[in-house]
């Protein structure tokens, strides 16, 4: 079940406009947050996925992965929805590079300037697309 839900992001670091859920797994938009879902990540594990969501966007935070490494550069990191663990995400440029199991979080190169290290707001933001795909796709509401 391949998914993309993402947003922009505005200068007070918060969501800045519609919230746009897709069917495909395009690059995150360079002003934006995303979340993926990959092509083989089966729907029967969505309680697994959004938990997968999370880890990612935390360990963005746990390694401080905003403030110098990746500010005004593209982010994803990824993992594989049989093994999320902390040892088995991986980060990158590009979303051509995780796997068709994978469920990832992203964010575009101007929205990790904007950023600019504050993790909370980025935290606030992905919380606000999984609700959405939550609600929206998955049906865990």
């Amino acid at each position: 079940m391949t998914l993309m839900v993402h947003a922009p992001i505005g200068a007070n670091k918060e969501i800045s406009g519609p919230i746009v859920m897709s069917d495909t797994a395009v690059a995150v938009p360079t002003g934006s947050v995303a979340i993926y879902t990959l092509s083989t990540v089966p729907t029967y594990r969505q309680l697994e996925t959004v938990n997968g969501w999370r880890m990612l966007y935390n360990g963005i935070r746990d390694r401080n992965l905003l403030d110098v490494q990746f500010n005004g550069a593209v982010l994803y990191s990824g993992v594989s929805i049989d093994s999320t663990t902390e040892n088995n995400r991986r980060t990158a440029s590009e979303i051509t590079s995780f796997n068709t199991d994978d469920v990832v979080v992203a964010i575009g190169a101007a929205a990790t300037s904007v950023f600019n290290g504050a993790i909370e707001p980025l935290e606030a933001a992905m919380h606000s697309l999984v609700i959405y795909a939550a609600e929206n796709s998955l049906r865990l509401a």
